[in-house]
């Protein structure tokens, strides 16, 4: 982009992230109580309802962006009485709210579940809320540093054996937190996470999902120097897809399952970024979830 129009462009999308930000709080403030209500309640269906639709009318904001979100998840029949670890790439801290608004009845009724980066159990309304309620945050030990390894992987095991029982859904980013200056899907999976996960949930169905674009749209700043060269981009499509499930049982062991789904999830989002736009395994997912149910 021509350095004449790069900096007004910036300038522009700054003054339309202060009114997103404005727009998002007041979203916020008004699903904090609602949702602590049903919560307290194990109104959990409500709690999900609340979540997916808030997140819809949050991320519509971002159509002043020319924001243009596409997804096959339409098309996927799960079943319900499996529990789920859901493997995602992962690009932008707006990838939560996608995935929290696009597969609200994706999966039965069954409310998403994250495993966290440190800090996000606190300090944000509502999201941080949801995390220490429904999900697993990392920060009590640390991102698997060696110093916490052994009490971080005692309590996801924990977690995971509860999710296992309940037959829940279990979503984790293995990329991890990338630095800012890192291309969308530049990082290989970080396994130890993953295979805690698949440890402790044996009768786990594990779906692969690729995200294109969301790290193109906005990638968080980490400083404050950072706000104004980090900003929305204009024009930019959000690709989610839903890859065919896969059966631990097929697999020698956890670890040739992780790398199977890391190249799945490699080459969906290589086809995402070449284009067309549509979609594809919508097929594939219907007849290969009927195999499986």
């Amino acid at each position: 982009m021509n350095s004449v129009v790069k900096y007004p462009v910036r300038v522009l999308s700054l003054f339309l992230l202060m009114i997103a930000a404005l727009y998002w709080l007041v979203l916020v403030l008004v699903c904090h109580p609602l949702t602590s209500f049903h919560i307290t309640r194990q109104n959990h269906e409500r709690v999900r309802r609340i979540y997916a639709r808030g997140c819809r009318v949050g991320y519509a904001v971002f159509k002043l962006w020319g924001l243009r979100i596409s997804s096959n998840h339409q098309h996927s029949r799960l079943p319900t009485d499996r529990p789920i670890v859901l493997v995602a790439s992962h690009h932008s801290s707006l990838d939560m709210c996608f995935l929290l608004g696009l597969l609200e009845d994706t999966f039965g009724g069954r409310n998403l579940r994250f495993v966290a980066r440190p800090g996000l159990d606190k300090g944000i309304p509502t999201i941080s809320y949801y995390i220490k309620q429904y999900c697993y945050s990392l920060s009590r030990a640390g991102a698997f540093k060696a110093r916490h390894q052994k009490e971080d992987k005692r309590l996801m095991a924990e977690f995971s054996k509860k999710i296992n029982q309940e037959n829940g859904v279990l979503t984790i980013f293995p990329e991890g937190v990338k630095p800012r200056h890192l291309p969308e899907h530049s990082r290989p999976f970080i396994t130890q996470g993953l295979s805690v996960i698949l440890e402790n949930m044996p009768n786990a169905l594990v779906v692969p999902l690729a995200i294109k674009g969301s790290g193109e749209f906005y990638s968080t700043p980490r400083k404050w120097r950072q706000l104004v060269r980090g900003v929305p981009r204009f024009g930019v499509s959000v690709n989610v897809s839903l890859l065919p499930p896969l059966e631990p049982s097929d697999y020698a062991d956890n670890a040739a399952l992780i790398q199977h789904c890391e190249e799945l999830i490699h080459r969906e989002y290589l086809r995402l970024k070449q284009g067309p736009t549509r979609l594809s395994y919508d097929a594939t997912i219907d007849s290969d979830c009927e195999e499986v149910c």
